[in-house]
């Protein structure tokens, strides 16, 4: 009994697209996560995005092992672009300045310049002196 041709052979134009769009779909989750959460007002650090893109280069990796082909490699090379830029945004650009310890009684505060609610400006010397002040510390909303 002779077995259909298509059972040996597959499609060679087949051969690694399912990692092909799961690449595409793994980088465009993570910026629509972000969105989502954005519109949410549910502000934290996007550490998923970076490992989303990171696995999508994987799976592009894979789709490109597969069948080499020019928009696969396009994609593969747009994707790890897109990885390193979220990475280093999530390591350099978005790091918190260096915590210095808590105020103490009797240390001078450090040299800083704030706005008054009229929008005018004061530093810390203008504290100084025998009147009271009081500051309050508004972060607001975004």
């Amino acid at each position: 009994m002779a077995e259909p041709a298509n059972a040996s052979n597959p499609d060679p134009r087949r051969s690694g697209r399912a990692f092909f769009w799961a690449g595409v779909f793994l980088c465009l989750l993570g910026p629509t996560l972000f969105a989502v959460e954005f519109a949410l007002k549910h502000l934290a650090v996007p550490w998923y995005s970076p490992a989303l893109a990171t696995l999508a280069v994987l799976c592009l990796l894979a789709a490109v092992v597969r069948r080499r082909t020019v928009s696969r490699w396009a994609a593969l090379v747009f994707v790890a672009l897109f990885a390193a830029i979220q990475w280093y945004g999530l390591a350099v650009i978005i790091k918190l300045p260096e915590y210095k310890g808590p105020v103490r009684v009797g240390k001078s505060i450090p040299a800083f310049q704030g706005n008054r609610s009229d929008g005018s400006a004061f530093t810390n010397s203008e504290l100084k002196g025998d009147r009271r002040h009081v500051l309050v510390f508004f972060r607001g909303r975004w």
